[in-house]
Parts: C-alpha cells; structure tokens; sequence
C-alpha cells in the first residue's frame, strides 16, 4: 500500500456523511485522516474531489467505532466493504484537500 499524501498534515474526521451509489470519475488519492479528539490514531482512506464535494472510501477494515461509524459497518466491521463510497456534507472540509488535488480540479469527466 502507498503512502498518504498528507504524512504531516492533519485532517479531521468529518462529522456529516451520506451513503452514495457511485462517485464520479476521478482519481482517488490515500490520505490519513485522524480519529479527533485527544486521540493520534489515523486511518488510511481514500478520497476523492469532485470540484466542492470529497467523496470517501475506506482503503482496509479498522475495528474501531468511529472508522465503522463512518462507514456505516457494523461492530467488527463484518460488512465491510472496500467499494462502499460515502460523500462528505460538513461544510467547506473539501478546502483541506484542495492543494493535494490542484492540478485535477475542474476537469470534466463527460
């Protein structure tokens, strides 16, 4: 597995997510995002930008709740799912991801 772009710079867990069929076309990139809170833990998981939204998806099962929280997996993440693609509702998260996608933005997919 590679490594995440961002080795240094941290990135919050979001706080509002929603279940999505299909994300659009695009290159998925691994970052770490940190669990939050007083905790260092991080896990490993792939985004995607599509101009303003930050789609997600989980790049290996962590047995951890708010990775399975997330990710709507149940204890023990017994459904996980390496294709289950969630989108991010927090408003303005997508700016953290913003230099590591630069020279992809706004490219059309059709």
């Amino acid at each position: 597995m590679s490594e995440p772009l961002n080795l240094f710079g941290i990135i919050r867990m979001p706080q509002i997510v929603r279940d999505v069929e299909q994300a659009p076309q695009g290159i998925w990139r691994l970052f770490a995002i940190s669990k939050g809170g007083y905790s260092n833990e991080k896990y490993n998981i792939y985004v995607l930008l599509d101009d303003t939204t930050i789609y997600m998806k989980p790049s290996q099962p962590y047995y951890c709740g708010k990775f399975e929280q997330l990710f709507g997996f149940s204890i023990q993440c017994r459904d996980y799912d390496s294709e289950k693609i969630i989108m991010v509702k927090d408003h303005m998260y997508y700016k953290q991801f913003i230099d590591y996608f630069d020279d992809h933005l706004h490219v059309n997919n059709s």
